[in-house]
């Protein structure tokens, strides 16, 4: 039924007493109504259910892009490992290189100024 459909429904139940025992009598009385209400409970539940698997599938695209997201920071962080691993390398070679230059440099004599 469309939502035009409904409204009128709508407006004759808003139109009966408001007390539970009232209201399930006049609804059971008529085997139309109890129809009716079942069909717009089961659309209200399909549509619920429609919406519980977008939120879920939203949820798991959500916790997809956060894994690649940490793929990507994780790389990033190896490549920064790994740079600061390639410059340690270059200080100590440089470092040793000072060391061989500074122990023949102190067997060089200089003339007196």
């Amino acid at each position: 039924p469309s939502g035009l459909a409904i409204t009128p429904y709508l407006s004759r139940l808003n139109s009966r007493p408001l007390s539970a025992s009232s209201f399930i009598t006049s609804v059971a009385g008529d085997e139309n109504d109890v129809e009716y209400l079942e069909m717009l409970l089961e659309a209200y539940l399909m549509q619920v259910d429609g919406t519980r698997n977008k939120i879920l599938s939203v949820r798991e695209y959500i916790d997809d892009t956060e894994d690649y997201v940490n793929i990507q920071l994780d790389n990033q962080r190896n490549e920064l490992t790994q740079l600061q691993l390639t410059l340690t390398i270059a200080s100590f070679v440089i470092a040793l290189a000072t060391l061989v230059a500074g122990i023949f440099g102190m067997n060089i004599s200089l003339p007196a100024l």
